[in-house]
């Protein structure tokens, strides 16, 4: 998501902060809607990032714009009295040499010299053109012509194809990826994700197969899954295939891509919509950790979260590192492997959540009321009231104050679960 170039003022209320390393999220909650369960669960938007709390300003993002179409922006005042010491440097300006210069950087010419020798500049060429242009196979010789490239870089269509057919082939593809993994990962925590496109070109039909994707559409599916290091946010390795592949089902293909980044052991940080008995045994199978939320739906999260509520969390609780956050551990069994739990209890988001549960119980009162009136009540069919009938045959009720005291008392706590047993709270929620 792009941040715009202008500073706004943080909006008055239903903002929460999410830190993540030294910098602090503004997000918005907007809305909120009933979960399965019936709980009241807020829906939330980042719009940017913090500057100045005190000040009350932030930088947004596009999504700011979309919730907030008469946006508050600040008008600052350039400063033109930064001395040139405090730049620390700068790039020349120019696709190819800002290209050249951050491949040198993060060491990709290295890695593609090893690789595909005096290939290395074509192919680095040809990828600075995809990268702002699209298809390389549409306009790169006028581009490389207009622009005064050395001849021997102005390809044409089929000398293109040559590259593509001859050079970049599928052993030196799996070299340059070991190569790749070894020169820029960083750090133990990856980060993975996919992007599903619909191609609707009728000479590559015949490789495609039909599936229910996301829009609950039949269209033709491709989905890239690309492996990245969290640290330094380059791309490790990659994968695709053809079809739709649910969220679920997803990990298990992702996981293969793994037999690229040969010697590594991995702790995979996932979303909810990943979490399956199968993918959890899975990533275990092959020796790798795993750190993702726990549904609150299970049994194990429901009394591990019943737990915890009815302690007292202090001084000592507080996860280092996450202002007011605070936490238990506890050790369980999950998928026969021994886990760990941390049930986290976020105080501001407890708030906001059970202001939001008060107003959620009022209108449920309002329309029952109504229902009641106008004899459509269905019995059974509002969680947090017990509904009877007199005598006459008349509808009366009242609050199921038990479960509301039960539901209240838990908002505000969630829960990650690791089958690494060293890992900290703070490293969990990093």
């Amino acid at each position: 998501m792009a941040y715009l170039d202008q500073l706004a003022e943080l909006p008055e209320k239903n903002i929460t902060y999410l830190k993540k390393k030294e910098t602090y999220y503004v997000i918005y909650n907007y809305d909120y809607k009933r979960n399965a369960n019936g709980n009241p669960e807020s829906k939330k938007i980042m719009i940017g990032k913090l500057i100045d709390k005190e000040a009350r300003i932030f930088q947004p993002n596009e999504n700011y714009l979309k919730v907030f179409p008469e946006a508050k922006f600040i008008k600052k005042k350039a400063e033109n009295n930064v001395p040139l010491s405090a730049v620390k440097y700068i790039k020349p300006e120019g696709l190819l040499q800002a290209v050249s210069s951050i491949s040198v950087e993060v060491k990709l010419e290295e890695v593609l010299e090893e690789v595909f020798g005096r290939k290395r500049e074509v192919i680095l060429t040809l990828a600075s053109y995809m990268l702002c242009c699209g298809n390389v196979m549409k306009g790169y010789e006028r581009w490389a012509k207009k622009h005064y490239l050395d001849p021997a870089l102005c390809l044409n269509e089929r000398q293109i194809s040559e590259i593509f057919n001859r050079v970049i082939t599928q052993e030196k593809i799996a070299k340059f990826l070991d190569f790749w993994f070894s020169k820029v990962k960083t750090d133990r925590f990856l980060a993975y994700n996919y992007k599903a496109t619909y191609p609707s070109l009728h000479s590559i039909e015949a490789d495609r197969r039909f599936g229910f994707n996301q829009d609950r559409a039949a269209k033709r599916e491709n989905n890239l899954g690309v492996i990245f290091d969290e640290d330094s946010r380059l791309p490790l390795t990659y994968t695709f295939s053809h079809g739709n592949i649910s969220d679920k089902t997803y990990l298990s293909f992702i996981l293969g891509i793994n037999e690229n980044l040969k010697g590594s052991k991995f702790t995979f940080v996932m979303e909810q919509n990943y979490f399956s008995t199968n993918n959890l045994k899975e990533i275990s199978t092959r020796g790798n950790s795993f750190i993702t939320v726990l549904p609150r739906d299970l049994k194990l999260a429901k009394e591990a979260i019943a737990e915890v509520s009815k302690k007292v969390l202090g001084y000592e609780d507080l996860v280092p590192g996450f202002k007011a956050v605070k936490y238990k551990a506890m050790d369980a069994w999950l998928n026969n492997s021994k886990c760990k739990l941390y049930v986290f209890l976020d105080p501001d988001e407890r708030v906001e959540l059970q202001a939001a549960f008060e107003e959620y119980l009022e209108q449920e009162e309002e329309e029952l009321q109504d229902a009641i009136a106008q004899k459509t009540v269905v019995p059974n069919s509002y969680k947090y009231f017990k509904i009877s009938q007199d005598r006459n045959q008349e509808y009366k009720y009242e609050k199921d104050i038990e479960q509301i005291s039960a539901d209240y008392s838990q908002l505000g706590y969630f829960i990650l679960v690791s089958n690494n047993l060293e890992t900290t709270a703070g490293e969990v929620l990093a």
